[in-house]
């Protein structure tokens, strides 16, 4: 099954780094001919496959058992504001305002 996986995620790889440098010529050549609205597009193409292959490698990791988390023990470190007094003094007024609920209306007359 593993192997199934990695070989899955292999292969995007693959088709993603062919498929960039495909774009990265076109890049050039944008460049090259001063466009910069074919050059803008072709380099953004360019950022989102290589984002593409980061969550594949992140995913062949998790075929293997990887954590893709994080490394090594957890620590929580709490501030507590000594200005915040001990205890719940919190007590709701006697005479709440309770307003009546609005009329309902239709849109459409």
């Amino acid at each position: 099954m593993r192997v199934l996986c990695l070989n899955d995620k292999l292969n995007q790889i693959d088709l993603a780094i062919r498929t960039a440098t495909d774009r990265v010529e076109t890049l050039a050549a944008a460049v090259a001919q001063n466009d910069p609205i074919r050059s803008k597009h072709e380099f953004t193409v360019v950022q989102v496959l290589r984002d593409r292959v980061t969550a594949l490698i992140g995913e062949a990791n998790q075929c293997i058992g990887e954590e893709t988390g994080f490394m090594g023990e957890s620590k929580i470190i709490v501030d507590i504001d000594p200005n915040i007094p001990d205890g719940d003094d919190f007590t709701f007024p006697a005479d709440a305002f309770i307003s009546e609920p609005p009329v309902l209306t239709s849109p459409v007359r």
